[in-house]
């Protein structure tokens, strides 16, 4: 692989965990909004909102799994494994919520 690309592919990865770790800011805060809030009316909708939020970020979840297996590209396993775990715990997030509001509407 030229140096070219592996340095291309390292830069997807920063760009890729940086829009990724606002999107798990914005879905935990989704998160942390809808267990206080009991009584307000538009608490359903933030699920729809966390939900737009991750979809919308899929192309850094993306980045993240291209750069993660693509060999030879100067990044250490911890990097990998970091950026992986980032997307699996944004996902994760996201599905408890969606499960918190459909059980406990």
């Amino acid at each position: 692989m030229g140096v070219w690309m592996s340095r291309m592919i390292r830069g997807m990865w920063w760009l890729s965990v940086v829009w990724l770790s606002l999107t798990t800011a914005v879905v935990v805060y989704c998160l942390v909004w809808w267990l206080t809030n009991k009584d307000n009316p538009s608490r359903y909708e933030i699920a729809i909102v966390a939900g737009l939020t991750l979809l919308y970020s899929l192309p850094a979840g993306l980045g993240v799994l291209v750069a993660g297996f693509a060999p030879r590209t100067g990044l250490s396993t911890y990097r990998r494994g970091g950026g992986i775990a980032l997307l699996l715990f944004c996902i994760g997030v996201e599905v408890v919520l969606d499960y918190l509001q459909a059980r406990y509407r």
